[in-house]
């Protein structure tokens, strides 16, 4: 892994969930998968000083509660209609 310049700032990540942080089989049909790695990767970031956010088309009331567990600094919902950075909305668009 490339280390970063001396004094350089974290690291900002967006994942998006479905098909890179979770995924469904035939078997468990529309239940949300998160694997152990996924968790504990993002988790490794995150202690590692980076800045992890949720990035998703979907609502956030329509992410599935194990993603929305995951040390995320903020997100990008409804395909960037609403932005929020910890409990602070930056962005908020509505259409009429």
């Amino acid at each position: 892994m490339t280390s970063r310049p001396s004094g350089a700032g974290p690291v900002v990540a967006f994942f998006d969930v479905d098909g890179t942080l979770t995924y469904r089989t035939p078997e468990t049909g529309w239940q949300i998968i998160l694997a152990d790695e996924v968790r504990r990767a993002v988790g490794r970031f995150v202690e590692r000083g980076n800045v992890a956010v949720l990035s998703t088309g979907r609502g956030f009331c329509a992410v599935d509660d194990c993603v929305a567990e995951l040390p995320f600094a903020g997100s990008v919902t409804l395909d960037g209609a609403h932005v929020a950075l910890g409990d602070r909305v930056l962005v908020d668009r509505s259409f009429p």
